[in-house]
């Protein structure tokens, strides 16, 4: 189960841009000047008593507050600006859970913004599996990569010899 794909924009020192959904693109740190990641502005109406569970959803997926407002009984809309990365990875099914299927949301892409993104490679008996890197935000660098590790020593078939499964997050494994 690999992180679902997100188009970042990378820019190089020598000034080109590329936009991109491929770890592989993502060259050596000291080629790049800065990686920007798509956000989106999400506009959620929820009932009064899920409000805090719900605000506090989107600040753990690195959300940024913009507006709460109250609409009409108890409904309120909070409005959020959120990387896209974060919302699509299970959003809307713990949104769903936290409110009991009584919230609801709509969303609109707002453009890329600067982000410390980092690139995971995943190493299998010391050979790099290209297909299994993966881009994320350093604060969530180390939890994602230590997942996907032991996802695959669950998946993989046991050998009769031990294969090394491991995570690299720039030069650390």
């Amino acid at each position: 189960n690999t992180p679902p794909s997100v188009t970042y924009r990378v820019t190089f020192i020598n000034g080109e841009t590329l936009e991109t959904n491929n770890p592989q693109k993502m060259v050596s740190k000291n080629k790049l000047k800065l990686i920007e990641e798509l956000f989106i502005s999400i506009e959620i109406a929820t009932p009064q008593e899920h409000l805090g569970e719900i605000s506090q959803l989107c600040q753990n997926k690195r959300g940024i507050y913009q507006s709460q407002e109250w609409k009409t009984g108890s409904l309120y809309q909070l409005i959020y600006h959120l990387p896209f990365s974060e919302f699509i990875i299970d959003f809307h099914d713990r949104i769903k859970s936290i409110s009991h299927g009584y919230a609801s949301f709509s969303y609109s892409l707002i453009g890329f913004h600067h982000s410390d993104i980092v690139k995971i490679d995943i190493h299998l008996n010391g050979e790099l599996i290209t297909d299994l890197s993966f881009l994320v935000h350093r604060n969530f660098s180390y939890e994602r990569a230590k997942t996907v590790c032991e996802r695959l020593k669950d998946t993989l078939s046991k050998q009769n010899f031990a294969v090394p499964i491991q995570a690299c997050i720039g030069g650390t494994i």
